[in-house]
């Protein structure tokens, strides 16, 4: 059926050509070439016809879009558990407290649904393809509150986030960078990782040669948002477990335990063998002829 749609979009460009439109009677998504200047907070009337995208009732194609008015007010996020989502909030803007990520302290990526649990319920988290505000940065390792509007793809309800902040951290430190390697020798490491604020003067990391980390603890560079600790004494080629943290009392940033390795005694030269003849004239250059 073809349909007249009026509302205020929930979301711009970082989710693609879709726009979520929302008013006290529900929600609904309008896709679209023609939304590209459509923007979060503007009050829209559109035309178009009514359709269904792998359950996801939409909009499209869209015949007519006006802008009414700009800058309105977003509605207010209905407050949920996991359990709740579900069709009758479809396209509509929700909130979901105390969630925790089962990949937490690995980085989002573009195109990909994540699990995360609230009140012992587990719900699904969606970053768009097209969402370089999200994509990128690193997944929360603390309880985090999400807001994001209810979408559905298949048989799977999906909170799907627009930007940063829908992720509201409640922790006071937490890591924006996720630890990694810098000189890189054969006998150390340095491991470096950022977080939000300098916090209370201690970060440190725990490290071993296996997951249990039985090294022990190394102390870190503190009064910065950037950490170092330094990996010293170690030999060629030898890989460490390493956990980093960093402290504002009473709170905690973490990561999962990553994987590095100090530089091997080789030179580095590969030789490649054929063991059949080959065509020389087609090598770029007589020095690269094959052996």
């Amino acid at each position: 059926s073809t349909d007249t749609i009026k509302g205020v979009v929930l979301n711009g460009t970082e989710l693609g050509s879709i726009r979520y439109v929302q008013d006290h009677t529900g929600g609904i998504s309008l896709y679209g070439a023609n939304l590209s200047t459509v923007n979060r907070g503007d009050s829209v009337n559109s035309i178009g016809t009514l359709t269904s995208y792998s359950n996801l009732l939409e909009v499209t194609p869209i015949t007519t879009i006006g802008v009414v008015s700009s800058g309105h007010m977003l509605p207010t996020p209905i407050v949920i558990t996991p359990s709740q989502m579900a069709g009758n909030l479809q396209c509509q803007l929700v909130r979901i407290n105390n969630c925790t990520f089962a990949l937490g302290g690995t980085t989002f990526t573009a195109n990909t649904a994540y699990t995360f649990t609230s009140s012992s319920q587990t719900g699904t988290v969606y970053v768009s393809n097209t969402n370089n505000l999200i994509a990128g940065t690193t997944i929360p390792t603390t309880p985090v509150n999400l807001i994001g509007i209810l979408s559905q793809h298949s048989t799977t309800y999906q909170l799907v986030l627009r930007d940063s902040a829908d992720i509201i951290n409640p922790s006071s430190i937490y890591l924006t960078a996720q630890p990694t390697p810098a000189n890189i020798a054969t006998t150390g490491i340095d491991i470096n990782w950022k977080t939000n604020i300098a916090g209370s003067g201690i970060s440190y990391i725990k490290y071993g040669k296996t997951p249990a980390l039985e090294l022990g603890t190394l102390s870190a560079t503190n009064s910065t948002i950037n950490h170092t600790a330094t990996v010293t004494g170690a030999t060629p080629a030898t890989i460490y477990y390493v956990r980093v943290y960093s402290i504002n009392l009473p709170d905690t940033a973490s990561c999962l335990t990553k994987v590095f390795c100090t530089k091997s005694n080789s030179s580095g030269a590969i030789k490649a063998y054929f063991d059949r003849p080959v065509n020389w004239s087609v090598s770029s250059g007589t020095s690269n002829n094959a052996i």
